[in-house]
């Protein structure tokens, strides 16, 4: 706001109120997530796994971009185009690729639910090394990606060997 010379409430007056200000500031961290064939979704029957690492790769990245944002965007992005459309891409990747109709939700909130908190944990530990003056070794960054791959590995297995209830 310095940067324009103007006020909050120039800015709320021009613009709407403060919820959709933040819905905005969301959609357009979001609108950063790649839309490649890949996260299109599955073919019918094919197998989701590489659709969702690259979704959960993309999200970790654009999260490690903005970790203030990171919270707003778990609770506003179901507000924001950009991430109802991720949200969309996600569940038929899902569906398409065989994971249970009961379980499609359920299974798309585990993994934002996982990839944020593994976001938030690198931010965290990020964040505290600056306040400490320590910086991040170049490998510590391969390191975090290399654990996200073989936990997701983890969960997606788990996931494809659970079935919901009465099936």
């Amino acid at each position: 706001l310095h940067a324009l010379d103007v006020t909050p409430s120039t800015v709320i007056h021009h613009v709407g109120q403060r919820p959709d200000i933040l819905v905005a500031v969301v959609d357009a961290i979001l609108q950063e997530l790649p839309v490649s064939d890949s996260a299109e979704g599955a073919q019918i029957g094919g197998d989701w796994r590489e659709s969702v690492r690259i979704a959960a790769t993309s999200m970790r990245e654009v999260l490690l971009r903005h970790p203030h944002a990171a919270t707003l965007i778990l609770d506003l992005s179901r507000d924001s185009p950009a991430g109802i459309e991720a949200s969309a891409r996600m569940l038929t990747t899902l569906h398409r690729g065989g994971v249970p109709l009961a379980s499609v939700v359920a299974t798309h909130l585990a993994i934002i639910g996982f990839v944020t908190g593994f976001a938030l944990k690198s931010s965290a530990k990020r964040l505290v090394g600056a306040a400490l003056g320590r910086s991040s070794p170049a490998f510590a960054d391969a390191s975090r990606e290399a654990s996200l791959g073989v936990d997701l590995e983890q969960l997606m297995a788990r996931i494809s060997d659970s079935k919901p209830e009465g099936v």
